[in-house]
């Protein structure tokens, strides 16, 4: 039996592969049909790609009812990526109504298991109120979270909080800090964050904060 299981296995990863050079050439239709079969027999990533699939209606006609039943069967198998696709159905009401409770409760789950677009989702409900009272102790946690996965996003907005001082004071230092590493990670609007928080410090401050950012990138080659 074991033998057994470890074929199917074998197979069903096989045809993973395939299927992903069916959709890297643009044969979209091929590899939805390849992906299929498997997604019904149980297969988490082709569940997950079938779903994204028909989000973004690639080989198959885009559907967010649809996309939201293969999500959800991803995520029940525990899937990060797949619970925080979830979360964003919930946030955005895409094949089911909008319910910012549920979507908390799905980018919860994604971000404890280290999803970092998870991370970043979270932070923007606490940080923004959206569709829950703010919490900036909540969004700083998490946006840090994403930011220490290399989310050029979360680490701008992370810079934010520390320039404005939301539920914190005031940080231009480390504000400083966080604009730069969003710039080096592609932030688009970090460099200006650099030239307003870098105008409160001094040059020896500047020189501090260049070191510890080469040191966190360094941390991370």
């Amino acid at each position: 039996m074991l033998t057994d299981r470890q074929d199917t296995y074998d197979a069903m990863i096989h045809a993973c592969d395939e299927a992903l050079e069916l959709y890297n050439a643009g044969e979209f239709e091929a590899a939805f049909e390849r992906l299929m079969p498997l997604a019904e027999d149980g297969n988490v990533l082709a569940q997950f790609s079938v779903a994204l699939m028909y989000d973004n209606a690639e080989g198959v006609g885009q559907d967010f009812v649809k996309a939201r039943e293969w999500y959800l069967k991803a995520a029940e198998q525990g899937l990060a990526c797949a619970k925080h696709n979830v979360g964003i159905t919930y946030e955005y009401g895409h094949g089911v109504e909008a319910n910012p409770q549920e979507a908390l409760k799905w980018y919860t789950e994604a971000a404890n298991q280290g999803n970092g677009d998870a991370q970043y989702n979270l932070a923007l409900m606490y940080d923004k109120a959206k569709g829950i009272p703010t919490d900036y102790d909540k969004a700083l946690y998490w946006y840090t979270q994403a930011a220490e996965h290399g989310h050029s996003d979360a680490q701008y907005n992370l810079a934010l909080m520390y320039f404005y001082g939301k539920g914190m004071p005031e940080d231009d230092y480390t504000a400083y800090k966080w604009f730069l590493i969003a710039g080096l990670e592609g932030g688009s609007d970090a460099e200006e964050g650099v030239r307003l928080a870098g105008a409160y410090l001094s040059d020896d401050d500047i020189a501090r904060a260049d070191e510890d950012v080469n040191a966190w990138i360094g941390e991370r080659e």
